[in-house]
């Protein structure tokens, strides 16, 4: 049971309007722009962008100083949360305040690969209609470890482009 419903208005816009197709990205690679309020996303800004230990990893996570689901269209910050998540076919999904995120539903319909981070297990809206293996990943620290998420993406990264093509269309039909 949610108690807060999920949503931004971009998704409210992107459910109201005509659907667009959008290209598959010619480089595999990880994006990420959002508010760091939760453990989960002080280990994934940590991990990747503050200290970059880890940038064998082809990683763009910038961090807002706001919660941009209010966000409307026009806004600068909308603006370049649509690109980074349309520049980057592996869109990173951390868990926020709420157990979930909306950017999974929103990478969805941009056709790109989630990769739901948490600390703790939870069933997609519909899971028990589709595999979720199908269209994304979920990388699971409960520990909060930064190896694990490091190892988790870096196996995600090693993943066929042609499987990855798969997960993107898949994600948009879950959409």
């Amino acid at each position: 049971l949610f108690v807060r419903p999920t949503f931004s208005h971009l998704l409210l816009d992107i459910v109201e309007g005509e659907p667009e197709q959008f290209e598959f990205p010619e480089d595999k690679s990880f994006g990420f722009k959002g508010l760091p309020n939760h453990a989960v996303r002080y280990l994934l800004f940590n991990s990747l962008y503050q200290t970059h230990k880890h940038w064998h990893l082809p990683v763009h996570i910038y961090p807002n100083n706001v919660w941009g689901g209010p966000m409307d269209d026009g806004s600068e910050l909308r603006a370049e949360y649509i690109k980074l998540l349309t520049d980057h076919l592996l869109s990173l999904c951390p868990r926020g305040i709420g157990i979930d995120s909306v950017r999974v539903i929103e990478t969805c319909y941009f056709n790109r690969v989630p990769i739901i981070i948490t600390d703790k297990d939870y069933s997609l809206v519909g899971e028990y209609k589709v595999n979720v293996d199908d269209f994304a990943y979920k990388v699971i620290v409960p520990d909060l470890s930064e190896q694990s998420l490091i190892e988790q993406l870096t196996a995600i990264y090693s993943t066929h482009t042609d499987e990855l093509r798969e997960k993107s269309n898949n994600a948009r039909k879950y959409f």
